[in-house]
C-alpha cells in the first residue's frame, strides 16, 4: 500500500500555487468570521462590539466610519490613501467599502484574508524555488500552513490592522530576490517576474507603512554584501554577473521608492523625534528620561543618523509603555545612546527577537493571549534546531540569504522594540522565514537518514492507466449518479408512506394505549433490526463480489445461502429468548399493574419479532441485489410495507387495533421478500439451491459483519442516549427533540438508503478487480461530491427550519414558543448532514476495503461525544443543545474516520485539507447567518464557491500513486 508521506509528497510537487491560495484563502475568510463573529463576543473585556478588538482596530473603523460619512456628504474629493493620524492605505480602502456597502467591519475579512493567504503562498513557493523537489515541497507546504493556522496572526487578518499588507509586501520582495538568485541565465521573462514582483511589494508597503521601506532596503544590502562575500571566487562567470545586474536594479528599485515614499506615516506613527527633555516636566522620575544620545566620531553621519533613530525609537516606547503599565517588557534598562552601545546591545536584542517569550515566563500571569504565545513559540523551539541542519545539509546563496534577510530585520527590531507584545507581532513574517529553512533542513535531514520514502510511481499490478481509468469512469460515474438519484427517490417513496402510516394510526387510535403499546413493543425488534439484521446486507456486498470474481459464481452463492440459514437459525433463537423474557421486561418496566396494556404489547412484540427474524433474509437478498448492479427492486420492493400496513388500518384498525399494523407489515415483509428472491433468481441467483461442498469466503464476512454490528450498536444508542438525556428538561424538551429531528432523520435516511445501495457495490466491484487506484479516486470524487452537494442543501434547510416547523406543526396548542423551540432543535440537527454524509462515504469504502473495525472505533468516539457534549450543551441550551451535540459528534466521527483512512492512504492528505477546510468553511456561514451578518456570509460563500472549484482541479489532475491491492 502507498505510504502517506510519500503520496502527499508527489501531490505537493503537482498542486499549483493558486490551488494553495485558495485553501489558505477559504481557511483565513472562515477562520477571521468565527473570531469577529462568535469568538470575540465570549470575551467580553476585549470585545469593542462589531467583532473588533479594542485598540487599533476599534481606532480605525471609527476612522473609516468617518472617511466614509465625509464621502457622502462632499463626495469623493474627501478620499485620502493616507485618511489621518496612524491611518495609512488600509482605512482608506475599507472606508470606500462602507460608502458602498455599509458599515460592517466583516467586508474587510476577503481583502484581509486574500492577503494573508498570498503571502502564506509566497512561503509556498519558497520552499520550492530554494529546494526543488519534495523537499521543497513538504517545507513549503508545513510553513505556509503554519503561517496560515498560527492564532496570533487573527491579530491583524481578523481585525482591521496593516501587519498584513506590509508582511505581504516584504514577502514579494524576499521572493523577487530569490527569483533572481536562482536564475541560471537572464532571460526577459524571468527579468520581468522578478521586477514586477518586487514592484507588487513596494506597493503593498507604501499603502500601509512607508517608512518600512528603509529596513527592507536594509536588509536588501545585507543579502547582498553576503552574495559578495560567497561567490567572490565566481566573480567573473556569466551566471554571477548577471544576477547580481538583476539584484544590483532591484536594490536601487528599493532605494528610490524609500527615498521618494510619503513621510506622513513615518513621522506620526515612530518615536524617531522622542525628546527626554518634553517628557521630563510631565513625568520625572522614569528610566527613559535619562537617555541622552552621545554621538561618535569615527562613525559616518550617515549611518549614525540611522543608529540614532533606532535608539531614540527604543528609549521613547519603553518611557510610553512605563507610563501605561505594560507587562511584556524586556530590558527597560537596555537604553544605547551610542553607536558602540547599540552595536554592543545587538545580540541581545537578535535573542530576544528571535526566542521572546523565554520559558522561564510562559506560564506567569496565564490568559488565553499567553498560551497561545507559549504553544507558537513552542513550535518554534522545535523547528529552529532544523536551521542549523540546513546550513550544514542544503547550504546555498539562497539559503544565506533567507537568512541574512531575516535575522538582520530581527535585529533591528530587537533593538528598537523593548515590548514583547508589539515584538511578537512585528517579528511573525521574519520568523517565518526561519521556519521555512528550519523545517527543510529537518526534510533534509530525514532523507539523509532514509527516514523519507523513496518516490516511486509506478502503478499497481493490474491498474489500468489514468487516461484509459478516467475515460470509463466518466460513464461507471453517470451510471452512479444516475441510479443514487432514483434509489432516493423510491425511498423517499417508502419514508413518506410510513409518515402517512403513522398519521394514519395516531388518527385511528390517538395518544392512548394502543400507541402506546404499539410503540413500546417494536423499540426491542426494531433495535436488533438495525443492529443485526441491516449489517448483513452491507457486510455481504463486498465479499459475495469479491468470490464471485476471484472463485466462482456457484461459490459466491454457496457463501450467501449459508449466511440466510446461519442468520435465520440464530434470529429465530433470539426471537424466541426475547418472546420468553417479555413478561419479566413487561415486570421491570412496571407494567404488570396494567394487564390489559401488558397483554397487547407481548402480542405486538410476537409479530414484531417475526419482522425481525425474516428481515436478515430481506436485507441480504437487498444486497445481493445491490451488488449485481440492480438497485430499484430492492428499494421499490420496500414500498410494499407501508402500502399494506395503511390499507389494513383502514380496514380493521378500529375494530382490531394497533395489533393490525404489525400483523400487516408482517405481510408486507412476506412479500416484499418474495419480490426480491424472485429477481434474484431471475438474475441465476438462488438462495434455495443446493449448497456446494465447502464455504469460501465466510470468514471473511464474520470479520466484516462483527465490527459493523459494534458499529450499528453505537449509532443506534445515540438517539435513546440522547432522548433519556432530554428527560431531565422541563416538559417539552424529549417532544421538541422528538419532533425537530423528523426532518433530520428524513434527510439521513434517503442519503443513508441511497449510498448504501449504490456506492458500496462500486467500491466493492473495483476492490474484487485489483483496482484500489481507481476505488481511491472515485472516493476522491465521491467526498467531494458530497462535501460541494451538501453543504449547501443544509444551509438551505437551515434557514427554512423556521418557516417549515410554523408552517407544518403551528396551530391551536402548538403555539410561537412551540415553533421557537422545534425549529431551534431542526436548525442545529440539520447541521449533521455534510458530516454524516463524508461518514457515510468513508464507512462504504471501508466495508469494500474490508477496514470495518475502523468505523466501530469512530462510531464509539462519535457516542462518547456525544454524551459528553449533551452535558455541557443540554444545561445552556435546552433541547437544541442537544441537536447541536449530535452535529458536534457527527463532525467528531467523520473527522476521526477522515483522520484515519489518509494514515491508511486511502485519503490523501490534501483531500482531507480541502474537505476539514470546506467545514470550517461551512461553520463559519452557519455562524454568520445566526447573528445576521450577510457580508460576513457572502464572504465565506465566495471563498467558498472558490475553494471548491480549487477541490476540483485537485480531484481531477491525474495522480500517479502507487496502490497495491490490500
Amino acid at each position: 500500500m502507498a505510504r502517506p508521506l510519500d503520496m502527499t509528497g508527489r501531490i505537493l510537487r503537482q498542486l499549483h500555487p493558486a490551488i494553495v491560495f485558495l485553501l489558505f484563502f477559504s481557511y483565513a475568510t472562515a477562520a477571521a468570521l468565527l473570531f469577529q463573529k462568535f469568538l470575540l463576543p465570549l470575551v467580553g473585556a476585549v470585545h469593542h462590539g462589531q467583532g473588533l478588538v479594542e485598540g487599533d482596530s476599534a481606532y480605525f473603523h471609527s476612522v473609516a466610519v468617518d472617511l466614509a460619512e465625509r464621502i457622502r456628504q462632499y463626495g469623493w474629493s474627501e478620499w485620502r490613501i493616507y485618511p489621518t493620524h496612524a491611518a495609512t492605505g488600509n482605512v482608506a480602502l475599507l472606508g470606500a467599502l462602507y460608502v458602498w456597502f455599509g458599515e460592517d467591519p466583516s467586508l474587510m475579512v476577503p481583502v484581509n484574508a486574500a492577503i494573508h493567504a498570498l503571502t502564506g503562498t509566497l512561503v509556498f513557493q519558497l520552499g520550492r524555488l530554494i529546494w526543488p523537489g519534495r523537499v521543497g515541497s513538504l517545507a513549503g507546504m508545513i510553513a505556509g500552513s503554519l503561517y496560515i493556522v498560527f492564532p496570533s496572526s487573527l491579530n491583524w487578518y481578523g481585525q482591521i490592522h496593516k501587519d498584513g499588507f506590509a508582511i505581504a509586501g516584504t514577502a514579494l520582495v524576499v521572493v523577487a530576490w530569490i527569483l533572481a538568485e536562482i536564475m541560471n541565465r537572464i532571460e526577459l521573462r524571468r527579468v520581468v517576474m522578478a521586477v514586477a514582483t518586487v514592484l507588487a511589494g513596494l506597493g503593498l508597503i507604501v499603502f500601509v507603512r512607508p517608512y518600512n521601506l528603509m529596513l527592507v532596503l536594509g536588509g536588501l544590502l545585507v543579502m547582498l554584501a553576503f552574495k559578495l562575500v560567497m561567490a567572490w571566487k565566481n566573480y567573473k562567470s556569466r551566471e554571477f554577473q548577471s544576477t547580481l545586474a538583476l539584484q544590483l536594479f532591484l536594490v536601487c528599485v528599493v532605494g528610490a521608492s524609500a527615498y521618494l515614499a510619503p513621510r506622513t506615516g513615518a513621522w506620526e506613527q515612530s518615536y524617531a523625534e522622542w525628546n527626554k527633555s518634553a517628557e521630563a516636566g510631565a513625568q520625572g522620575g522614569s528610566i527613559a528620561i535619562d537617555w541622552k544620545w552621545q554621538s561618535t566620531a569615527w562613525v559616518p553621519q550617515v549611518i549614525e543618523r540611522y543608529v540614532e533613530v533606532m535608539a531614540r525609537t527604543r528609549a521613547g516606547l519603553i518611557d510610553e509603555n512605563l507610563k501605561m503599565q505594560a507587562a511584556s517588557l524586556y530590558d527597560i534598562d537596555a537604553l544605547p545612546a551610542s553607536t558602540p552601545q547599540v552595536a554592543a546591545y545587538a545580540p541581545r536584542a537578535l535573542q530576544v527577537a528571535l526566542f521572546a517569550p523565554f520559558p522561564s515566563l510562559w506560564f506567569d500571569k496565564i490568559s488565553i493571549t499567553r498560551l497561545v504565545a507559549v504553544g507558537e513559540t513552542a513550535i518554534w523551539y522545535l523547528i529552529a534546531p532544523g536551521v542549523l541542519l540546513a546550513l550544514w545539509l542544503g547550504r546555498s546563496r539562497a539559503v544565506v540569504a533567507v537568512l541574512a534577510f531575516s535575522l538582520t530585520l530581527l535585529t533591528l527590531y530587537g533593538i528598537t522594540i523593548a515590548n514583547v507584545g508589539t515584538l511578537y507581532r512585528i517579528r511573525y513574517l521574519y520568523l517565518f522565514l526561519l521556519m521555512l529553512v528550519g523545517v527543510a533542513g529537518w526534510m533534509l535531514f530525514f532523507e539523509r537518514r532514509g527516514w523519507l520514502p523513496k518516490a516511486s510511481d509506478q502503478l499497481a499490478s493490474g491498474e489500468p492507466s489514468v487516461p484509459d481509468a478516467m475515460k470509463n469512469m466518466k460513464q461507471a460515474r453517470s451510471v452512479l449518479v444516475g441510479s443514487g438519484i432514483t434509489v432516493a427517490a423510491v425511498t423517499a417513496v417508502t419514508f413518506v408512506g410510513l409518515f402517512v402510516r403513522d398519521i394514519v394510526m395516531a388518527r385511528l387510535f390517538g395518544l392512548g394505549g394502543e400507541l402506546d403499546a404499539f410503540v413500546v413493543a417494536a423499540v426491542v425488534p426494531m433495535f436488533l433490526v438495525a443492529v443485526l439484521s441491516v449489517p448483513i446486507g452491507t457486510a455481504i456486498v463486498p465479499v459475495f463480489l469479491a468470490v464471485r470474481e476471484r472463485a466462482s459464481a456457484a461459490a459466491a452463492q454457496t457463501l450467501a445461502r449459508r449466511v440466510a440459514m446461519t442468520f435465520l437459525a440464530a434470529g429465530l433463537v433470539l426471537a424466541v429468548g426475547v418472546a420468553l423474557a417479555g413478561p419479566a421486561l413487561m415486570e421491570t418496566a412496571g407494567w404488570t399493574a396494567l394487564p390489559e396494556k401488558s397483554a397487547r404489547v407481548q402480542a405486538i412484540t410476537l409479530w414484531m419479532l417475526a419482522i425481525f427474524v425474516f428481515s436478515g433474509l430481506v436485507t441480504l437478498a437487498n444486497g445481493l441485489l445491490n451488488a449485481l448492479g440492480h438497485y430499484i427492486v430492492p428499494a421499490a420492493a420496500q414500498v410494499i410495507v407501508p402500502v399494506v400496513a395503511i390499507a389494513a388500518l383502514l380496514v380493521f384498525g378500529n375494530s382490531h387495533g394497533a395489533i393490525v399494523a404489525a400483523m400487516a407489515m408482517f405481510v408486507g415483509q412476506l412479500v416484499n421478500l418474495v419480490l426480491v428472491y424472485r429477481a434474484l433468481a431471475a438474475r441465476e441467483v438462488s438462495l434455495l439451491a443446493p449448497a456446494m461442498p465447502g464455504c469460501i469466503g465466510y470468514g471473511q464476512f464474520a470479520s466484516q459483519y462483527l465490527p459493523l454490528v459494534a458499529a450499528a450498536v453505537f449509532m443506534q444508542l445515540t438517539v435513546p442516549v440522547s432522548t433519556a438525556m432530554a428527560s431531565v428538561l422541563p416538559e417539552g424538551g424529549v417532544a421538541a427533540l422528538g419532533l425537530g429531528g423528523k426532518a433530520v432523520v428524513f434527510a439521513t435516511g434517503l442519503i443513508g438508503a441511497s449510498i448504501a445501495s449504490v456506492v458500496l457495490p462500486y467500491f466493492s466491484r473495483y476492490m474484487a478487480q485489483n483496482r484500489l487506484l481507481d476505488a481511491r479516486r472515485e472516493l476522491s470524487f465521491l467526498l467531494l461530491a458530497g462535501t460541494v452537494i451538501s453543504i449547501p442543501a443544509t444551509l438551505a434547510l437551515h434557514l427554512i427550519s423556521e418557516p417549515f416547523v410554523r408552517t407544518v406543526f403551528q396551530g391551536g396548542a402548538f403555539g410561537a414558543s412551540e415553533t421557537s423551540i422545534v425549529s431551534r432543535v431542526m436548525a442545529n440537527g440539520i447541521l449533521q448532514l455534510p458530516f454524516f454524509v463524508i461518514n457515510l462515504l468513508l464507512l462504504k469504502f471501508a466495508i469494500a476495503t474490508r477496514h470495518s473495525g475502523r468505523v466501530m472505533l469512530a462510531a464509539a468516539v462519535g457516542l462518547a461525544a456525544n454524551v459528553v457534549l449533551n452535558l455541557v450543551l443540554m444545561p445552556r441550551l435546552g433541547a437544541p443543545g442537544i441537536a447541536l451535540s449530535m452535529s458536534i459528534a457527527a463532525a467528531a466521527s467523520a473527522g476521526l474516520m477522515l483522520l484515519l483512512f489518509c494514515r491508511l492512504g486511502d485519503v490523501a492528505w490534501v483531500d482531507m485539507v480541502f474537505i476539514v477546510t470546506n467545514w470550517i468553511l461551512f461553520l463559519a456561514l452557519a455562524v454568520c447567518l445566526h447573528y445576521k451578518s450577510y457580508p460576513g456570509a457572502i464572504a465565506a460563500g465566495i471563498a467558498f464557491a472558490f475553494l471548491v472549484l480549487g477541490e476540483w482541479a485537485v480531484t481531477f489532475r491525474p495522480r500517479s500513486v502507487q496502490a497495491n491491492p490490500p
